[in-house]
């Protein structure tokens, strides 16, 4: 896979590249199957307003194309 920003890998050490818009959300997940389900889904992905292209669920391995669309 080609990425094509400088910074890859910056997020492992624990400071964040600037430039960008950083989230930072904690929640308390009280149904973990339902949360599954949904990251099963591309439900975080989607959540987070992103558009998804994939062949199926999520897999280790698997390549996919997420886009933001912007209102």
């Amino acid at each position: 896979m080609t990425v094509t920003y400088p910074e890859v890998g910056a997020t492992q050490t624990g400071q964040l590249p600037a430039g960008y818009r950083h989230i930072h959300r904690r929640v308390e997940v009280r149904d973990l199957p339902a949360v599954a389900a949904g990251m099963r889904a591309w439900g975080i992905h989607r959540g987070a307003g992103l558009a998804v292209r994939a062949p199926g669920e999520p897999t280790v391995g698997l390549e996919f194309r997420s886009c933001v669309f912007y209102t």
